[in-house]
């Protein structure tokens, strides 16, 4: 949220600070200012420029519309200055742009310089040479009260704003206007608070209004101004609208926003003229629809809270206004409206109708039920005089309000809980400052609070409300500080995660941590929903770790980082028949080449493919000591090819190269590969594992290779596991190493080596020979491959 000083100033006159006290002073009261910065009126901020005095023009002696003259800026002496406008004279008061000055309206450094032989030192500029205006006719002349050497900005009235950036926590809805914010400043500062005049209107005709729904809304008022002229608003509202970033949109718009902005209570403007009947304020009934202000049609499903008049909605009650009933520069005749709605339902009508806006965003925490009648007397009157208009009727609606919390405390008891003695005036006078209306009761007071808080309930709220205008760091220390030894818990599931995390970053894998929120889209049926969703691009829980591992592969290849290798642990979410299913995963994604870094003439990057990935799970699965099988993936929305890992007869997880539906939905050209296994089962195969210490192998080993031919459908994961099981206290390892396809017959051949030893002796040849015979013997009887060579 930004404020502007200048605005602040004109609810606090005597407010004098530097900008760096008052950010202080509004982050130690709660309303943190994350940044603050000077902001021009205009761009530059005229630096450089001056007021001078037109002291004698001369004929240029080479050019018949130039002429040269000498200005006083100030300074001795007078400054010898080439001008090409018509209207220039002598004696006139006229603004200098000085050598060094920038003028970005037309893009131009000043400096010294000769025009056709004549020397100039500096420009007298028009307004469009300022940035003020259009109008390049002549120069700017002004009265001649201001001497020679003013600051332009200083005789233009167009001294620098300062705009603080507050961070607005939730619960402080009273402190989202200048007039909250200036507030809270007083009760700090003790400055008075000088709160604008509210002027009573006259007695006027009843406008028409129906609150059918109470419970929804405790005030509603309208106003009905008619015979309205074209107008302007006040030159100091346009330019505060600008430098906090609502800009300027047309003359009656500029001062519902100047009162939401101002104030803290949003209005709206209908034309009166395109009102059909009289004004209701009740629930949607499903199927209706209205065109906002912005945006796409809302097609409402019944229960949100609008206005309507006897043709349907003309307003999504305190979010958006719809364009039928919008004023344009041809209205005449408006219905100005001000209401206090509850929150919950205005939160019921942004989740379903995805609009937020400057009304939403106050309405939705909370407004003063005590502001709407104020505000719509004050912005009606203003109208009036501004637009020449007549306030011809006026409309109320009351509906259920919530009583002003009421309690009694002591001085005592806030010295107590607070540990800080403060002297009873202090307190009261904190207590006007923030309009507690108050009461003396023997041992303390008896307090009301204002409608505007209408998170104070209790004693303790109003204790840490004074607390946070005297400030938190008066709190003294106490003088015993109180500590306990703790003993840390062993986690050995968080020391697996970080020993297997820690040897990943050791080889060029990095971590990522990713949102659990996505849209509903990226949900099936087993899905888990938000009942109350921050927003549609956060309505679920994910299923799966792709759809965000793929979002930050697409956002680094669009900053030209093409080789990834990315994990992340993360919980993945379902329905299940008990009510919902949480399950954490690692998963890991590699895409572009093997190596981060590598093109050059010396040695060629080779991209990152099956291969690549089966290393990394022949890693994971060797760290869980685990038993685990793969069996090909047949159908897979997320893989186009690969494996499930398997533990007995349940998935554990699965690998393989991403679909090249997902990779183009995500944006992403590279072939992308995953794996991903269920963190519980990787634990629970590390913990069963138990390490066993032997002896370092005394006797040789030794290595024989074999190619086979391997019929159709047979995987090397299946030759594998039947020679380990031929004899599983000699054969130690088996690897494939080549493959080859004949192009003539379309056979498939396997090289392989086995790695044979024995820890009690050498083997010898006879025994080898005889271990690789019942291998081939059980590989052609049990799966039908057949030997082609032998070495």
């Amino acid at each position: 949220m930004k404020i502007s000083l200048q605005w602040l100033q004109k609810y606090l006159p005597e407010l004098d600070l530097s900008p760096e006290v008052i950010a202080e002073k509004l982050t130690g009261c709660g309303l943190e200012v994350e940044h603050w910065e000077q902001v021009y009126p205009v761009p530059g901020g005229l630096v450089g420029l001056v007021v001078g005095k037109v002291e004698k023009v001369e004929a240029h002696p080479d050019a018949d519309r130039l002429k040269v003259c000498q200005v006083d800026i100030g300074v001795s002496p007078w400054s010898q200055i080439v001008c090409g406008a018509s209207n220039v004279a002598e004696g006139q008061t006229v603004i200098v742009a000085l050598p060094g000055a920038y003028l970005p309206a037309v893009d131009l450094t000043l400096k010294k310089s000769k025009i056709r032989g004549v020397f100039s030192e500096g420009m007298i500029c028009a307004l469009d040479e300022m940035g003020l205006g259009e109008d390049h006719s002549g120069i700017l002349v002004l009265d001649s009260i201001f001497p020679p050497g003013t600051p332009a900005a200083q005789a233009l009235g167009l001294t620098a704003d300062v705009v603080f950036e507050i961070g607005l926590t939730p619960n402080r809805s009273d402190a989202a206007s200048h007039l909250g914010v200036a507030r809270d400043l007083a009760a700090v500062l003790e400055l008075s608070f000088q709160y604008p005049d509210v002027p009573a209107l006259s007695r006027l005709s009843s406008l028409s209004v129906q609150l059918e729904v109470p419970q929804y809304c405790s005030q509603y008022c309208v106003t009905l101004i008619e015979d309205i002229q074209p107008f302007e608003i006040p030159e100091e509202y346009t330019r505060w609208l600008k430098v906090v970033g609502a800009g300027s949109i047309s003359p009656i718009v500029d001062i519902t926003n100047y009162f939401c902005l101002g104030w803290g209570q949003p209005l709206h403007a209908f034309d009166a003229d395109k009102v059909v009947g009289n004004i209701s304020i009740r629930l949607a009934q499903s199927g209706e629809e209205m065109l906002p202000l912005f945006g796409d049609k809302i097609k409402f499903k019944g229960g949100e809270l609008i206005i309507a008049d006897s043709n349907g909605p003309i307003a999504l009650a305190g979010i958006m206004g719809g364009k039928e009933t919008g004023v344009t520069s041809e209205t005449r005749r408006i219905i100005l409206e001000s209401a206090c709605f509850h929150p919950e339902v205005i939160r019921k009508g942004i989740q379903s109708s995805g609009i937020n806006s400057e009304a939403s965003f106050r309405f939705a925490r909370g407004t003063d039920p005590s502001m709407a009648s104020k505000v719509i007397q004050v912005a009606s009157y203003l109208l009036q005089q501004l637009s020449k208009g007549k306030i011809t009727a006026r409309g109320e609606a009351l509906g259920e309000k919530q009583a002003s919390a009421q309690f009694s405390f002591s001085l005592s008891d806030f010295e107590r809980i607070s540990g800080m003695s403060v002297p009873p005036s202090r307190l009261e006078k904190i207590m006007n400052s923030l309009e507690v209306e108050w009461e003396s009761e023997p041992q303390g007071w008896r307090v009301t609070i204002p409608a505007y808080r209408i998170d104070v309930k209790r004693p303790q709220d109003l204790y840490e409300e004074f607390l946070r205008i005297l400030g938190y760091d008066q709190v003294p220390l106490s003088g015993v500080l109180p500590s306990a030894v703790v003993f840390p818990i062993k986690d050995q599931e968080l020391e697996i995660r970080d020993s297997i995390s820690i040897a990943l970053a050791a080889w060029g894998w990095r971590e990522i941590l990713t949102n659990s929120l996505v849209s509903q889209q990226s949900v099936g049926e087993q899905g888990v929903k938000m009942k109350n969703p921050l927003s549609e691009e956060h309505a679920a829980l994910r299923e799966s770790l792709l759809p965000s591992g793929l979002a930050v592969i697409s956002h680094n290849a669009n900053r030209k980082q093409a080789t990834l290798k990315l994990f992340e642990w993360g919980k993945v979410y379902s329905t299940a028949s008990e009510g919902y299913s949480e399950t954490l995963l690692i998963g890991l994604f590699i895409t572009g080449a093997r190596k981060e870094g590598v093109d050059q003439w010396r040695e060629k990057s080779t991209p990152a493919d099956w291969f690549t990935l089966s290393g990394v799970y022949q890693w994971i699965a060797q760290q869980a000591h685990a038993n685990w099988q793969l069996a090909p993936i047949t159908e897979n929305p997320e893989l186009a090819y690969g494996w499930s890992i398997q533990q007995g007869n349940q998935s554990i997880g699965k690998m393989g190269l991403v679909s090249e539906i997902l990779t183009k939905q995500a944006d992403i050209r590279n072939e992308v590969y995953y794996l991903e296994v269920e963190a519980k089962a990787l634990f629970k195969a590390i913990h069963k594992h138990k390490p066993v210490y032997q002896e370092l192998p005394r006797f040789p080993s030794v290595k024989r290779d074999l190619s086979l031919v391997i019929p159709a459908g047979i995987s090397f994961h299946q030759i594998e596991t039947l020679i380990l099981k031929t004899d599983s206290k000699l054969i130690r390892e088996v690897h494939l190493f080549d493959q080859y396809q004949s192009k003539e017959n379309g056979q498939v051949s396997y090289s392989i080596s086995i790695l044979l030893q024995d820890l009690n002796e050498t083997l010898t040849d006879s025994k080898i020979e005889g271990i690789i015979e019942k291998i081939l013997q059980k590989l052609e009887k049990e799966l039908g491959v057949t030997l082609r060579a032998y070495a």
